[in-house]
């Protein structure tokens, strides 16, 4: 029996225009609803992967991939193409991200700090 996840991905990009012309006017646009976030089936693996930050595996290289991520307020495309791909194994839950982004930076160094500021992905894990 083959086993999966179902992941409901409110994982998202914003996108480098946002950083280079400034943040955009989310209160005066509508919030994409419920429906149009995107779900995706993360693959059980029968071995554990080694986590290097390489997804050079095999495991990786047949993981099915996310569709582009899209703005999650407002749905629209974002500037530069990004997915994800989730495999999990007996013990653990992997999480492989695909990011084009030519300005890698950070300004946020202290936990709980309002990274959210910065361009950047995050994963959110809920029950």
């Amino acid at each position: 029996m083959k086993k999966t996840i179902l992941v409901s991905t409110a994982l998202f990009f914003m996108g480098i225009k946002s950083a280079v012309y400034g943040q955009p006017d989310y209160k005066s646009q509508k919030r994409c609803s419920d429906a149009d976030i995107p779900h995706y089936i993360a693959h059980k693996i029968n071995d554990t992967l080694k986590v290097d930050g390489k997804l050079d595996e095999v495991f990786w290289k047949n993981a099915s991939r996310s569709k582009p991520f899209t703005d999650i307020i407002s749905g629209s495309d974002t500037y530069l193409d990004t997915h994800a791909a989730v495999l999990w194994d007996d013990q653990n839950l992997y999480v492989g991200y695909w990011i084009e982004e030519p300005h890698v930076t950070a300004t946020f160094t202290r936990r709980d700090a309002p990274i959210y500021k910065n361009n950047d992905v995050e994963l959110f894990i809920g029950r």
